[in-house]
């Protein structure tokens, strides 16, 4: 059932045989590129991907056995190219030296001006390479394939000494392996060339590996599920299952991993959606007790909620974040969903469980609530099919499902589902496959409730009882408004036809990993994924985007509108390169902390807190930074909300004024996607933005 048992190759379904890794090399493309039909789901940028960043390896035939090429440079006909530089080919795997190991010395032995030659050869590849992406829509997958094989025979000989110059210098190990090996390379005798800094530091092997080429890919040494660190600032965290560069995918290497491991497990078997079968899944606030009437909820005196949303990155900035939510002691904590990369149980296991993933990095622990620890259900975990979430998840939090409601006398506190059906499904034979409950990535929904979740709402929690004048705070993972993306308004127009009209509601989610505050608003849109049809609610929310729990913010762009937008988080914690594209600016990853007094419902936003001497050397354990604050009271009588901040200093806070307390709210746009048409998968899966 796996292709193997080398530590070093990617444990593989049966189900999935054509993604089986070569045993001899570990090509970028090969491995991938023997099933065409699955190729069809990626976009060109992915498959690029997938390409370039196996470079600096060979690619491989069917059967193991490595191809030999006799391809001459890019661009040139012949065996000298416009420049006259010698051209070396690659005859039956022959080099011009009889290992890697002696690349050193064979390099060493050239004079001078043929060391620069070969050096310049590999410049002139990044060029080669920064034309394909840019070109990248025009290229077919063979025009592609010829190109990267012609391309690698051209300068292997450069590229062998390139990747010995990393990998067989001493070095240490931990942080200061780390950014060492980031330090090191080769300059290029009498020019201004120098190769230094496209090393990679693979953490879970504790190796400096030259990155597949030009910081492309992976190093033959970093696990398939573990992209080389490539930059100083995420040294700090090397001791953690993942880094924040781990997710960039615009970065090639980023890319390969969102494609394959969602092509490996988009097709896993479909968990049953899990109700409460002996129980209303309804449950006291302050003691986690169940409750038998919907109308039941004892006093809640300074009770604690702490919640993240988009947080299970395994990353140091997640730990970080997870350390400042255990030390505000809450009785209950809640994670908004979204476990990475596709929500496995090994992701659960090493991102949310704190188990280790290996011998040289520890793992990353959601803090439990002393009385309620809830992981909502994302987009992420359902990628592959829930059973991460469902089992391993659960068996941290101790939950049954994934809705609940916990209430107090005061107050309704409901996480929702809106991520197992937020994908479309395939025909039960697609293209060849079988895909019986299969997640087609392409194809996102409005994100609605399952049916069993309405039917409780309805009849169990009895939400749209008139009489029950408690305020009401939502918990979902996507987001029914956004300045920046669309909205997802399944949930929303399912909440039309249960809340009373003129019910004000707070509604958290995440999906987006910004920081973001609104004014009260009424939604209103098309329901896209869902039929298409206008919808405006009766309702009024307070929308909270707080999706910056553990995945980084990038890019940090303003609002494509501003119609109702109050603050928003846009600084920059690091900068992360992402070769041949410009280094990306990535946000502050934080939580957010809800006290419940009485009637009076206090919330904090708090970010990480950069060290002393700079966020290069990554954030601070134990300190954070509070951006934002407001106060909410329920009328007990009426149900009304009255809403006020406390603090927003630490936010962008746009100039747009601010409505009048007797304007109503406005009615606003939940807007479409603002995404390329038809790049859903571009977007989802490559960006990793959702």
């Amino acid at each position: 059932s796996i292709c193997g048992s080398n530590q070093n190759r990617e444990v593989i379904p049966s189900s999935h045989p054509h993604l089986c890794r070569s045993p001899k090399r570990r090509g970028g493309l090969a491995h991938v590129a023997r099933n065409r039909r699955a190729l069809t789901m990626l976009p060109p940028l992915l498959l690029l991907g997938l390409a370039t960043s196996g470079i600096g390896e060979a690619l491989c035939a069917e059967g193991g056995q490595c191809e030999a090429y006799n391809e001459v440079a890019p661009g040139s006909s012949g065996d000298s190219d416009s420049s006259g530089l010698i051209q070396l080919r690659r005859r039956n795997g022959s080099l011009p030296f009889d290992a890697e190991e002696d690349a050193l010395s064979w390099y060493a032995g050239l004079p001078l001006e043929e060391q620069t030659t070969w050096f310049k050869r590999v410049h002139q590849l990044y060029e080669f390479i920064v034309k394909l992406f840019r070109d990248v829509v025009d290229l077919t997958l063979a025009t592609l394939e010829a190109k990267v094989k012609a391309a690698w025979d051209w300068a292997q000989p450069a590229l062998a000494l390139y990747k010995m110059s990393c990998t067989h210098l001493p070095h240490h190990k931990g942080s200061q392996g780390c950014n060492n090996c980031l330090s090191r390379g080769i300059h290029v005798p009498l020019t201004e060339l120098s190769l230094t800094g496209f090393c990679r530091w693979c953490p879970a092997s504790q190796t400096c590996e030259a990155a597949g080429f030009a910081g492309l890919g992976l190093g033959s040494k970093c696990s398939a599920s573990h992209v080389g660190i490539n930059s100083a600032g995420q040294c700090w965290g090397q001791g953690f299952p993942y880094q924040v560069g781990n997710f960039l995918s615009y970065r090639p290497a980023d890319a390969e991993q969102w494609a394959l491991t969602t092509a490996l497990h988009f097709s896993n078997p479909l968990m049953d959606f899990p109700t409460y079968p002996n129980s209303t899944g309804m449950f006291d606030l302050s003691t986690g007790e169940p409750l038998h009437d919907s109308k039941e909820g004892g006093p809640a005196a300074d009770f604690v909620i702490a919640a993240a949303s988009d947080w299970g990155s395994g990353t140091a900035e997640a730990a970080t974040v997870a350390g400042l939510m255990e030390a505000e002691t809450p009785g209950m904590t809640l994670h908004l969903g979204d476990v990475y990369w596709v929500g496995t149980g090994p992701q659960f296991d090493s991102n949310v469980r704190g188990i280790a993933p290996n011998a040289n990095q520890i793992g990353v622990t959601f803090p439990k609530g002393k009385t309620t620890t809830f992981l909502m259900n994302g987009n992420h975990e359902m990628i592959s099919g829930g059973a991460g979430l469902m089992e391993n998840g659960f068996e941290h939090s101790g939950q049954e499902a994934t809705f609940a409601a916990y209430q107090s006398d005061f107050w309704r506190f409901i996480p929702l589902d809106t991520g197992y059906l937020c994908y479309g499904s395939f025909p039960q034979l697609f293209n060849g496959l079988n895909t019986k409950g299969a997640r087609n990535v392409a194809n996102e929904t409005c994100a609605p409730q399952p049916d069993e979740v309405v039917q409780w709402l309805r009849d169990v929690v009895k939400i749209g009882d008139p009489n029950d004048k408690r305020g009401i705070v939502l918990f979902t993972h996507h987001q029914p408004f956004s300045d920046w993306e669309r909205g997802y308004l399944g949930t929303a127009k399912q909440l039309q036809d249960l809340l009373p009209p003129g019910k004000q509601v707070i509604w958290f989610f995440g999906h987006e990993h910004k920081l973001a505050i609104y004014d009260e608003v009424t939604l209103s849109g098309t329901m896209d994924g869902c039929g298409g049809e206008d919808f405006t609610a009766t309702y009024s929310v307070f929308p909270r985007m707080v999706g910056n729990g553990g995945f980084a913010d990038f890019p940090l762009e303003n609002p494509l509108h501003n119609t109702s937008l109050r603050a928003w988080d846009n600084r920059t914690y690091q900068e992360i390169p992402q070769f041949p594209f410009k280094p990306v600016p990535v946000g502050f990853n934080g939580y957010f902390k809800l006290v419940v007094d009485g009637s009076q419902l206090s919330i904090t936003y708090v970010t990480g807190k950069c060290k002393a001497s700079g966020c290069e050397l990554g954030l601070e354990p134990g300190e954070g930074t509070v951006v934002a604050e407001e106060v909410f009271t329920v009328d007990s009588s009426t149900g009304r909300l009255s809403q006020s901040f406390t603090h927003l200093d630490g936010l962008v806070v746009p100039t747009r004024p601010k409505p009048t307390a007797a304007e109503p709210p406005p009615v606003v746009l939940a807007r479409g996607s603002a995404r390329p048409e038809n790049a859903s998968v571009a977007w989802n899966v490559m960006r990793g933005m959702d």
